[in-house]
């Protein structure tokens, strides 16, 4: 026996052992899956927090988002933001930015991995584990100022998530170019680099410019101040940044979707191709563009930028209009149906109020870019969530699938409420739907639990 084949044999009976030790014998895919479910839920949880611990500050201090919150919500409050306020935001604001890549990734991952594969499994419910823990110290730590730990945890977090989306190339050396699952696999790992390396290039470009997003940055970037206003290098950077997180999550949701449901025989391997390929060119180029800081570049960026939202779209639509055909004339009833309507009516809402706020960027009061940051507070999280709520009850039947009808119907309207009454400035009913809408996802998250136990048993 060679080396190889001793560690091989070794490592095997690690893994038999380690699933000796689980409560039911023999649990695979679905201990990790049950990790995953586990995780998402406690992250919802955390996001709650997030929120609870930023309104109550904002209230603490009288720092307020919109005019109309100083009379009906928090009399007496300004729109001044002390700093005390301005550490929870950007405490909630790295969560949104983060989780939502964290969820399609792992889901995507685990849809992708054969279920055989005892050792892959495994290692993804370890890595799922240890990024929920680190990216719990890295909120303790940022509360507490604590560095050189906050950073720390942050970027074995960030490493977490890239080797959950690069295990994906452990198939790609043998794998069929006519399968559709072969583009999937590179379509994650590219999603995985991508977004550590717009982490990266986010960093360095702080590191660089001696830019501290809270005072105790200093520790770990010698000579680093909190700044006035941003450097425009800075900027760029963390839009990239932002608009990973924003915006490839849906789309890589939306094609795992496609190619699962309406792409799922052998010889669908071409279209599918061509469809991932056209995704990843269109984030390669804005990206590419946006990491040039120039106005012309930026322009550039933001056109490509535009393209992938009108891409995604396009892709939601199409497959709106497939489904409807399968299922019957408009029968909104059907499960599937009626998620991908409410999902295409929310991505359309998005990218029309973000492209609006985008026209008001350097003003001192923007109502639609409060809008916008309230939606991607919200709804990258949301859709993943309730994706991934549908995708675990897909095989449950009767009420459950009504259930997750009604989830997902409260929570488009509510949030298309909420997004009119922020519009017209009315308080407390633009409060709320908000909640309301939370409470909806409160649900759809408890459901998760039960869907996951469903699918183990």
């Amino acid at each position: 026996m060679d080396l190889g084949d001793f560690f091989d044999d070794l490592r095997d009976e690690v893994v038999f052992a380690i699933f000796q030790c689980l409560p039911v014998p023999g649990w695979r895919w679905e201990f990790a899956y049950l990790c995953f479910v586990a995780v998402c839920v406690l992250g919802f949880i955390k996001k709650l927090v997030h929120i609870f611990q930023e309104l109550t500050t904002r209230k603490k201090f009288n720092a307020l988002r919109n005019p109309e919150d100083t009379n009906k919500v928090s009399p007496g409050g300004t729109d001044d933001t002390p700093n005390e306020v301005t550490r929870v935001v950007r405490i909630h604001a790295n969560a949104c930015e983060n989780f939502p890549v964290f969820m399609a990734v792992g889901y995507a991952s685990l849809q992708l991995t054969k279920r055989d594969d005892d050792v892959v499994h495994i290692v993804i419910a370890v890595l799922i584990i240890l990024y929920f823990v680190l990216r719990l110290v890295h909120f303790i730590c940022f509360i507490k100022g604590i560095q050189p730990f906050r950073t720390m945890s942050y970027a074995f977090g960030q490493t977490m998530v890239v080797l959950v989306g690069l295990i994906q190339l452990r198939w790609l050396g043998k794998a069929n170019c006519a399968s559709p699952c072969t583009w999937l696999h590179i379509l994650i790992a590219y999603f995985a680099l991508r977004y550590f390396a717009a982490t990266f290039v986010a960093v360095g470009a702080r590191r660089k410019l001696k830019v501290a997003s809270a005072p105790e940055d200093e520790k770990v970037n010698s000579g680093a101040v909190v700044p006035k206003e941003q450097p425009i290098e800075l900027t760029h950077a963390n839009l990239i940044h932002t608009w990973s997180s924003e915006f490839m999550p849906l789309l890589l949701f939306t094609l795992l979707r496609i190619v699962s449901i309406q792409l799922n025989s052998a010889d669908r391997g071409t279209v599918t191709a061509i469809l991932v390929l056209i995704a990843i060119a269109l984030n390669l180029a804005f990206t590419i563009a946006g990491a040039i800081p120039t106005r012309g570049a930026w322009l550039v960026s933001c056109f490509f930028l535009g393209l992938q939202q009108a891409y995604t779209i396009v892709l939601l639509g199409w497959h709106t209009i497939w489904l409807f055909g399968e299922v019957g004339d408009l029968d909104i009833f059907d499960d599937k149906t009626a998620y991908s309507v409410c999902w295409l009516i929310l991505t359309l809402v998005h990218t029309v109020i973000y492209w609006l706020s985008m026209r008001d960027l350097g003003e001192s009061f923007s109502r639609f870019s409060n809008m916008h940051a309230n939606i991607f507070e919200q709804y990258p999280n949301a859709l993943c969530l309730l994706g991934m709520r549908y995708c675990l009850a897909e095989g449950n039947k009767g009420g459950i699938r009504v259930i997750n009808i009604i989830l997902v119907s409260l929570y488009t309207l509510t949030r298309l409420v909420h997004c009119l009454m922020h519009g017209l400035g009315l308080q407390p009913w633009r409060t709320v739907f908000f909640v309301i809408s939370m409470a909806t996802l409160t649900v759809a998250a408890a459901m998760m639990v039960v869907d996951a136990l469903v699918v183990m048993l």
